[in-house]
């Protein structure tokens, strides 16, 4: 009988466990660490060679869409951020023109959103085409705008 009430009762914690499982999404970016300078140098380039937009620009405005939620269905990007740059320094050749570019994030930094705010100078990389270019705290986006400024210098007058 204490058999049946165990099985009964572990039966009744895995069937509830299953029930009340939900999706639980999280950052989990794996930063490298180089063992030398030569090393970390060539993961700039290979970086920089990879990323389509790369850019210090100011925050000019920053919206949310609102959340649509459909009965049923998990959505994996909720409620992205809408970030619109003024572009002060690209760093891409063919992107020159540029002046302005519009952006998408994570609501939330532990979804790998970057954080910004109006009239913040960051230094962006940033991926994809359109109205689909997104930045992310997996990528080398940094609200330290100027850091390794000269590495990207190098980068774009081609004496890396």
């Amino acid at each position: 009988n204490q058999v049946t009430i165990r099985m009964n009762g572990l039966l009744f914690v895995i069937v509830l466990s299953a029930i009340s499982v939900k999706a639980i999404i999280g950052c989990s970016c794996a930063f490298q660490h180089y063992a030398n300078e030569q090393e970390e140098q060539a993961a700039f380039v290979r970086d920089f060679n990879t990323t389509p937009y790369v850019f210090i620009g100011t925050v000019t405005s920053v919206t949310q869409k609102p959340l649509v939620q459909t009965p049923g269905v998990i959505s994996f990007n909720m409620n992205p951020k809408i970030v619109h740059f003024k572009i002060e320094q690209n760093f891409k050749k063919n992107q020159q023109d540029l002046k302005e570019i519009t952006v998408k994030t994570a609501s939330q930094d532990s979804m790998c959103g970057v954080g910004a705010s109006v009239g913040e100078r960051m230094q962006v990389w940033a991926y994809g085409t359109g109205d689909t270019i997104s930045i992310s705290l997996c990528t080398r986006t940094t609200r330290w705008a100027d850091q390794d400024i000269n590495r990207l210098q190098n980068l774009l007058n081609g004496t890396s």
